[in-house]
């Protein structure tokens, strides 16, 4: 039974010719755009690239009229799109972006908080967001605004956290609207590093430097260091400018130097921040082996520091210890369950150890919420190396459509599957539906996975390029 099951879908799988279907519009002049969308004005794709070309900058938007018009003419598109899908995540960020530069504060807050239901994650526009509350004078609205973003730990930089601070205390009135707002968030996450660590960045900048030094050597006992070299936290230096560190011990030792920070920690076995500096600097002198021991020694000190699960199943992975990788990778997405990056590695790491059904699980829930990319490349060729791989994915895309079908993601995703089990034609129903709902490439032009089935990889690979470099 097993063997006909799988020979009927070798079957399906079979190589079949690609038939006549309409090829997409590769032009991004606007005029053939402009004509493309008259045709058929119900493509949200179409509208979204004739949108982008618009507001892209060339001789013709040189000129002040010109430039007045075509912004109006993406407008009305990003507008009409809007009215046809009012998730469509590009046309509600251009919306953002837009009402934020006309001073239309109350709508870049209506269009922001839409677009963060369906994206989740994005810092500018949260930046927008929070900034839009201070022109409202929705003072105490920003500062927990603020607070929010730091708890969920999708900031990009220090320094643009550390501005945005900076900026809320421009007004000294706003002090304590943010100090509740740390309190409050930090009586309910007591572990949150990153609330420890630019909550002391506030005390700091409102000069009670000895309340900033408590949240600091708090953040560091839960595994708080500079990643990029193993020494401490870049914050450390910044707050000795201030001021004297009030207690010094083996958690203090400013050096990099493997064994002395061994010995530090025989001292303080149970602090997570010395044992991530030596694991830091062991990993990136290549020393993965005994690195991996000391991030090890992080997670039974502090469990719910997700960057050293995360690191560890990476490093796991390379050594082709995938079920091992698998379970870090778990571990990572139980504490920062937002963090998708986790979960495509999560999704590789159990198909290529044997479990493509929950590797295919875990994968679909990210096809339906973001375009394929350079990762989703890796499952399908993960997928291809088992046997019924393309197979277990392909239904269950299907099964997803059936209950959104107007997803752009995953008629992408479906058509890439079809395409690489040598279905063409309908690979390419698939994609030009992808488009039609949405599904657009960089800089206007049409997505990499038009191109690809299409037969088209060397400029789908140009466009994905152009698209690498933007993001």
């Amino acid at each position: 039974m097993a063997r006909a099951m799988v020979l009927l879908l070798a079957g399906l799988f079979q190589v079949v010719p690609a038939q006549d279907v309409p090829e997409p519009v590769w032009s991004t002049k606007i005029a053939d755009l402009r004509k493309a969308v008259e045709a058929d004005p119900d493509n949200i794709g179409l509208r979204l690239r004739l949108a982008r070309m618009l507001l892209k900058p060339d001789l013709e938007s040189a000129h002040p009229d010109k430039a007045r018009a075509r912004l109006e003419e993406a407008r009305k598109n990003f507008a009409i799109v809007l009215e046809k899908k009012p998730d469509s995540r590009e046309a509600l960020r251009a919306r953002v972006v837009d009402t934020y530069a006309n001073g239309d504060y109350e709508s870049t807050l209506d269009a922001g908080r839409k677009y963060l239901d369906v994206v989740k994650v994005d810092a500018d526009v949260t930046l927008y967001i929070i900034r839009s509350l201070l022109y409202l004078k929705r003072d105490q609205d920003a500062c927990e605004e603020f607070v929010k973003w730091v708890r969920a730990g999708s900031i990009r930089s220090f320094g643009e956290a550390q501005g945005m601070i900076v900026l809320l205390l421009a007004d000294r009135k706003r002090a304590g609207m943010l100090q509740s707002a740390f309190e409050k968030a930090l009586k309910e996450d007591p572990d949150n590093i990153n609330l420890l660590l630019y909550g002391a960045v506030f005390m700091a900048q409102v000069g009670r430097n000895m309340q900033a030094w408590t949240w600091l050597h708090e953040a560091e006992k839960r595994g708080l260091c500079g990643l990029a070299t193993g020494h401490r936290h870049a914050f450390v230096r910044d707050l000795l400018e201030r001021t004297l560190e009030p207690d010094e011990g083996a958690w203090s030792y400013p050096s990099t130097q493997v064994e002395e920070l061994a010995r530090c920690c025989k001292e303080v076995p149970d602090h997570a921040g010395l044992a991530m500096r030596v694991a830091r600097v062991l990993d990136t002198s290549g020393r993965s082996a005994e690195a991996l021991a000391w991030y090890r020694k992080v997670s039974e000190s502090n469990p719910g520091l997700w960057s050293a699960w995360y690191r560890m199943g990476q490093l796991h992975a390379r050594e082709k210890r995938f079920a091992e990788a698998a379970v870090c990778f778990e571990k990572t997405l139980a504490v920062q369950p937002g963090y998708e990056l986790a979960r495509l590695q999560l999704a590789h790491a159990l198909i290529k150890s044997g479990k493509v059904e929950e590797g295919v699980k875990t994968f679909v829930p990210f096809a339906k919420s973001f375009p394929p990319e350079r990762h989703t490349r890796r499952i399908l060729e993960a997928l291809k190396e088992q046997e019924t791989g393309l197979q277990t994915l392909q239904p269950a895309l299907e099964t997803a459509l059936r209950n959104d079908p107007d997803s752009p993601w995953l008629h992408a995703h479906l058509a890439l599957v079809l395409h690489h089990g040598g279905r063409k034609t309908e690979a390419r129903k698939e994609a030009l539906l992808a488009e039609r709902h949405g599904l657009v490439g960089p800089g206007g032009r049409a997505h990499p996975v038009l191109y690809e089935v299409f037969d088209k990889s060397s400029e789908g690979a140009r466009v994905r390029a152009e698209g690498s470099e933007k993001g």
